[in-house]
C-alpha cells in the first residue's frame, strides 16, 4: 500500500505534470476533473470519423501523460478510452489515481515540453551497441555532424522502464560520440598477471567437466561483463541519472534514424504521433525483408514490417537512395494514412573516410602481393561465400594476391568460416578479421589494391563509397542501389554477383591488367562525394523545411529529390 509520502509525492508530480501540459497545449492551468474536462475539450474534432479517432488519440495521449507520466500502453490506453466514454471528468480522476501504475510511477516522473524549434534524434539502438557498421555507422557519423552544426537539436533515448523519452546522461552523450573508448576491451588493464592466470587454470578445469562448452561460454561472459562493468565505473556509466523524467511531444520535429523493431517504442511513438502535431521524419535504408525475405531469418522481417507500420503516421521519410525511393513510391498508395501525404526525398549517404596518423600503422603488413579487400557484415546477403570461391578461383588460375575480409559476425555464416578454414589449409592466401576499429579499417584501405563489395541486395552500399574515397578502385554488384552508387561515384567495375565465375574472372581480369586497374585507381582518387557535414546539412534542410505548412504538399513535391 502506497504511504502518505508516496501519496503526497503522486499528487505533487500530478500537477506538475498537468501544468506542463496545460502550458504546452495552450489551456488555462487546471489538476484533476478540471484539468480533464479541459483536455476532452480541447480534443473535441465535431467532424467525420477520422477527425473523432484523432481526437480520441489525442485524449487518451494526454490523459496518460498526466496521470502516467508516459505513454499508456495498449491495454491502459484501451481502459482510458472506456473511462472517457463512459465517465464523467470527476470519477475519471478518482479512477485513475487509484491506478496502481499511477501511484508506483506518478511519484518520481516529471515531464519535459519539447521545444518547437529543436529537432529531438532517436539514437536509443545505436548507444549501447558495440559495433560500428551499418546503421549504427550512419547514426554515428550523423550525431558527430550535428554535434558540429549550428542546427538546434537534441539526442534522445527510449526508456522502457518509463515508456518514453529521455534525455541522455552526460555519460550517454560521451557514449554516442566516443563508441570506441567505450566498447573495446584492454585485456593488458583489465586483469593483472595473477587474475589471468587464476582464470586460466578456472577455464582448464571447466573444460575437462561434464559441462564441457557451457561452462567455459558462461565463464567468458562472466568475464567480459565483469570487465564491462569495472570501465564502466572508471569512466561514470554508473553514475545516477537525473530524477525520472519523461519528454512531452506535442511540438517540434522528431528525427528517427534508426530501425525500430522493440514493441514497447514501436507502441509508444505510434500513440505519439497519432495523437500530436508533432512533425517527424524516419531514415528509410531499405525494403529488404520484403523484397529479398530470403535473405532474413522470419522473426527480422516480422519485425521489420511493424516498423514500417510507422509510415502510417510519419510526415517525411528520407529513403538513402533513389533504388529505396523508388521502391517504397508503390507501396505507399497501399498504406492506410490517418494524415496527409507522406513526403518522400532521397538523400545519399556521405562517404568521406579520413584516418588517423595512427592508421598508418594499422592493416596488413606491406608484401609483394596486391591486397584484396572485401568489408562487411559476414551474412549470406553480403554474398562472401561466392566472393571467396571467386577468390580461390583466381588463386588456383596463378593470381597472386591476398584476400581481406573484414565485418563482424551475422547470422548463417557457418558456410563462410568452413570454407574459409579449408581454402588457408590448403594455402589460399585468405583471412578474416572480426571487430576492427575504424583506424585499423583505414589501415586496411590504404594497403588494398582492389575492394570486392558484390552484395546481392542492398539499400546503398557505403563500402563502396568509402573504398573510393580512398583511393581504392571497387568491384561491385551491376544491381540496384550500388550500380546506381557505381555508376555515379566511378571508380568501379560492375559484375553479376550472382556468378561466382563473373566474379573471379573480373578479379582476375583487374590484377592483370594493369593498365586498367590504373586507371580505375585514377578514377577513384578524382572522385568527389558529399561528406558527412553534407549528408546532415541535406537531411535536417528537409527535417526542418515546411515544418509550419498546414497543407499537404502535391504529388510532384512529395517526391522531390535531394543528392
Amino acid at each position: 500500500m502506497p504511504t502518505s509520502m508516496t501519496k503526497r509525492l503522486a499528487l505533487e508530480s500530478l500537477t506538475h505534470r498537468c501544468g506542463v501540459i496545460c502550458e504546452a497545449v495552450g489551456l488555462p492551468r487546471a489538476v484533476g476533473g478540471q484539468f480533464i474536462e479541459q483536455a476532452l475539450a480541447s480534443c473535441d474534432s465535431g467532424g467525420d470519423a477520422a477527425s473523432d479517432d484523432r481526437a480520441e488519440q489525442a485524449a487518451i495521449y494526454l490523459v496518460s501523460m498526466a496521470y502516467l507520466g508516459r505513454n499508456a500502453t495498449p491495454e491502459e490506453a484501451a481502459r482510458i478510452s472506456q473511462l472517457l466514454a463512459t465517465e464523467s471528468p470527476a470519477a475519471i480522476d478518482l479512477n485513475l489515481k487509484a491506478w496502481p501504475a499511477c501511484q508506483r510511477i506518478a511519484a518520481s516522473n516529471l515531464l519535459i515540453p519539447t521545444d518547437p524549434a529543436v529537432t529531438y534524434v532517436d539514437v536509443s539502438h545505436t548507444l549501447f551497441l558495440r559495433r560500428n557498421s551499418g546503421i549504427q555507422r550512419v547514426v554515428r557519423q550523423l550525431a558527430a555532424a550535428l554535434a558540429a552544426s549550428n542546427h538546434r537539436h537534441e539526442f534522445i533515448r527510449f526508456d522502457k522502464r518509463l515508456c518514453g523519452y529521455r534525455p541522455l546522461t552526460e555519460a550517454e552523450w560521451a557514449r554516442l560520440l566516443n563508441w570506441e573508448r567505450f566498447s573495446s576491451f584492454d585485456n593488458k588493464t583489465m586483469l593483472d598477471p595473477q587474475q589471468k592466470s587464476v582464470f586460466k587454470r578456472f577455464l582448464k578445469k571447466a573444460g575437462r567437466s561434464r559441462l564441457g562448452r557451457p561452462v567455459r561460454r558462461f565463464l567468458r561472459v562472466l568475464r567480459d561483463r565483469s570487465r564491462e562493468m569495472r570501465r564502466r565505473l572508471k569512466q561514470g556509466l554508473f553514475s545516477r541519472p537525473q530524477p525520472a523524467v519523461c519528454y512531452f511531444f506535442w511540438q517540434g520535429r522528431l528525427l528517427l534514424p534508426e530501425v525500430i523493431t522493440a514493441a514497447a517504442q514501436l507502441d509508444s511513438l505510434t500513440a505519439t504521433l497519432a495523437a500530436t502535431p508533432l512533425r517527424s521524419t524516419m531514415v528509410l535504408y531499405d525494403l529488404l525483408p520484403i523484397t529479398h525475405p530470403e535473405c532474413f531469418v522470419s522473426t527480422t522481417t516480422a519485425g521489420f514490417v511493424q516498423y514500417l507500420t510507422l509510415i502510417r503516421q510519419i510526415d517525411q521519410v528520407s529513403c538513402i537512395s533513389d533504388t529505396v525511393r523508388n521502391q517504397l513510391q508503390p507501396l505507399l498508395p497501399a498504406i492506410p494514412r490517418t494524415k496527409p501525404t507522406v513526403r518522400v526525398a532521397a538523400h545519399l549517404l556521405a562517404g568521406d573516410f579520413r584516418p588517423t596518423a595512427a592508421a598508418e600503422h594499422t592493416g596488413p603488413l606491406s608484401s609483394p602481393e596486391p591486397v584484396v579487400l572485401c568489408v562487411g557484415t559476414i551474412e549470406p546477403r553480403k554474398n562472401q561465400t561466392r566472393i571467396l570461391r571467386a577468390m580461390v578461383a583466381a588463386q588456383q588460375d596463378g593470381q597472386r594476391f591476398r584476400g581481406v575480409f573484414i565485418g563482424n559476425a551475422g547470422w548463417l555464416n557457418g558456410q563462410f568460416r568452413h570454407e574459409l578454414q579449408k581454402a588457408r589449409s590448403r594455402g589460399i592466401q585468405v583471412e578474416l578479421h572480426e571487430g576492427i576499429s575504424d583506424e585499423a579499417l583505414a589501415g586496411f584501405y590504404r594497403t588494398a589494391s582492389l575492394t570486392v563489395y558484390c552484395s546481392v541486395a542492398e539499400g546503398f552500399g557505403l563500402p563502396i563509397v568509402e573504398s573510393v574515397m580512398a583511393g581504392v578502385p571497387c568491384l561491385t554488384s551491376n544491381l540496384g542501389s550500388m550500380q546506381e552508387i557505381a555508376e555515379q561515384l566511378g571508380g568501379c567495375s560492375l559484375v553479376n554477383p550472382y556468378s561466382t565465375s563473373g566474379i573471379a574472372a573480373a578479379l582476375t581480369g583487374l590484377l592483370s591488367d594493369r593498365e586498367e586497374l590504373d586507371r580505375l585507381t585514377e578514377e577513384a582518387r578524382r572522385a568527389r562525394w558529399n561528406s558527412w557535414s553534407d549528408y546532415c546539412e541535406q537531411l535536417m534542410t528537409f527535417v526542418v523545411v515546411d515544418t509550419a505548412a498546414k497543407q499537404p504538399l502535391s504529388a510532384d513535391q512529395s517526391l522531390a529529390h535531394t543528392a
